[in-house]
């Protein structure tokens, strides 16, 4: 039986649709038979994959409304293990057409059952919103992964999305193990919690146990290392102690203990139009490696100045060098 994930976030722009398709392609690469199921009406992932939504016969709309097999539905090999399920903008009137329909929130699950066997992993990429489509795809799944940026109005409505995980857990999926991950940029997460501790505290909070489950799982993960170690068993362990680096490496960041240094300098942006564009775009034709950018308040550099974090500090002398000789300030922070 194939394992099912469905990429939710009722948030926008988070990088469902990019997930879905590099997570697929990757499992493939590595050769698993992969079906890609996009409940999305805009149809990204779709024509992501190379495949026409406007010019289908057999969608997941006519899916959810009977009027197709799941068999006639797919698209076998889009690229090499890959086979999908395609979405169009037709799909956005389901949820009026299903209004009355009995069990509607299980039409995706039993279509899916009569094939998830020829299958290793299943991708359902959900719509940016907390409706039917991502209903039926939860109820369908075994876990939700949630991409997810770490920033104060995200982390916000994941609240949401686990209250709604849970709910379908508890009535539509109980059979399901549906376990939750959410993955985005721990860096992120460093950035707030150095910028603002109180906001930092009420994201915390908020999430308390949700957070507590997730290093409950972390530690089960770490006692099942230490039986392993135990008993002259290494397998797994490799992959563990490296992730489990860069998560202390995280917390790290957070503390303020030793980490890998990186450099800031501030540059003036002038009144013109397509300053900041001009300054990005030199700095890329540089090749100068970014790890943090940003409008500073800092009371040391002028008010609204550009803040630009870099890891090397050679990149430093180079932006230095390019952006001076077209005209712009830069103060280098000692």
């Amino acid at each position: 039986m194939g394992r099912i994930i469905a990429v939710a976030n009722q948030k926008g722009g988070v990088g469902k649709t990019t997930t879905s398709i590099n997570l697929s392609a990757a499992l493939a690469v590595k050769g698993k038979k992969v079906l890609v199921i996009d409940t999305d009406p805009q149809g990204n992932t779709t024509s992501g994959f190379g495949i026409d939504k406007n010019n289908l016969d057999d969608t997941i709309y006519e899916l959810i409304l009977e009027e197709c097999t799941i068999n006639d539905c797919i698209i076998s090999d889009v690229i090499p293990g890959v086979s999908v399920i395609p979405s169009n903008v037709n799909l956005a009137a389901a949820e009026i057409e299903l209004i009355g329909v009995d069990r509607k929130e299980f039409i995706l699950k039993n279509a899916v059952d009569f094939i998830e066997d020829k299958f290793d992993f299943i991708i359902i990429d959900c719509p940016p919103s907390l409706n039917m489509l991502t209903i039926n795809s939860m109820t369908t799944a075994d876990s939700v992964l949630v991409p997810i940026q770490c920033e104060y109005y995200a982390l916000e409505g994941l609240s949401q999305l686990i209250h709604t995980v849970n709910l379908v857990k508890e009535r539509d999926n109980a059979d399901g193990i549906m376990k939750l991950i959410a993955a985005g940029g721990f860096k992120d997460i460093t950035r707030i919690s150095s910028s603002s501790p109180v906001m930092w505290e009420h994201i915390c909070m908020a999430n308390r146990d949700n957070i507590l489950s997730l290093l409950d799982s972390y530690m089960e993960s770490l006692q099942d290392i230490k039986k392993r170690i135990a008993a002259q068993d290494a397998s797994g362990t490799y992959a563990f102690f490296e992730s489990a680096r860069s998560y202390r490496e995280s917390f790290t960041d957070v503390s303020g203990g030793p980490i890998k240094k990186s450099h800031v300098f501030y540059v003036d942006i002038p009144d013109e139009p397509g300053a900041l564009a001009t300054i990005v775009t030199l700095l890329a034709f540089q090749q100068i490696n970014l790890k943090n950018i940003g409008i500073t308040h800092n009371r040391e550099v002028a008010e609204g100045s550009l803040l630009i974090e870099v890891w090397k500090e050679a990149d430093i002398a180079r932006a230095q060098d390019v952006l001076s000789a077209k005209g712009y300030v830069v103060r280098v922070k000692k």
